[in-house]
């Protein structure tokens, strides 16, 4: 049961870093021009700390099994913005950047892990 209240935990952490991440870059992005591949980059790079950062917080509580829980906690998260966003675009379609992204999400959750883990 701790667990999972420590996965769940991690999940909204990372929920909300990441709005807080892309509130403070829509600011930059109403009063500055930035090219669009910037864009993406930056996009890329708030979803991978908001991963780092809600995985470190799942696993730095749990105290063991670093990479199962922070490959868990990451899974979740990325499903649920999958489905979220499906629904609202309408199409659930996933394509080969989507997959790359996802396991980049991954590997970035479970090396999370395990540095929550080991945080003292």
């Amino acid at each position: 049961m701790k667990e999972i209240k420590c996965i769940i935990l991690g999940i909204v952490c990372s929920v909300v870093c990441t709005i807080v991440l892309l509130l403070c870059f829509s600011i930059i992005l109403v009063n500055n021009s930035i090219n669009e591949n910037t864009i993406s980059i930056c996009i890329i790079l708030f979803y991978i700390l908001a991963i780092l950062i809600g995985s470190i917080i799942t696993t730095r509580k749990i105290k063991i099994r670093g990479a199962l829980y922070g490959f868990l906690m990451t899974f979740i998260y990325i499903s649920s913005l999958y489905i979220i966003s499906s629904l609202y675009i309408g199409d659930f379609s996933f394509s080969i950047q989507s997959a790359g992204i996802a396991l980049l999400g991954l590997v970035v959750g479970t090396i999370g892990g395990i540095t929550g883990v080991n945080i003292k």
